[in-house]
């Protein structure tokens, strides 16, 4: 129990000192959307030639 007690008072102490928003602040979000939407637009090729052919249609 002391264990989880001890988490417990570490986490609430990140969260209440504002470590958390200077984290958020110094993360650069205009590389993760780029990855993350050219890995959706890369995904999106397989799936749609895999619906096609089990639909047996054509373009």
């Amino acid at each position: 129990m002391d264990f989880l007690a001890s988490l417990s008072l570490n986490i609430n102490h990140w969260v209440n000192s504002g470590e958390n928003m200077e984290l958020l602040a110094a993360l650069n979000l205009e590389p993760i959307f780029q990855l993350t939407f050219i890995g959706l637009i890369v995904i999106a090729g397989p799936i749609v030639i895999a619906v096609l052919a089990f639909r047996g249609g054509d373009l």
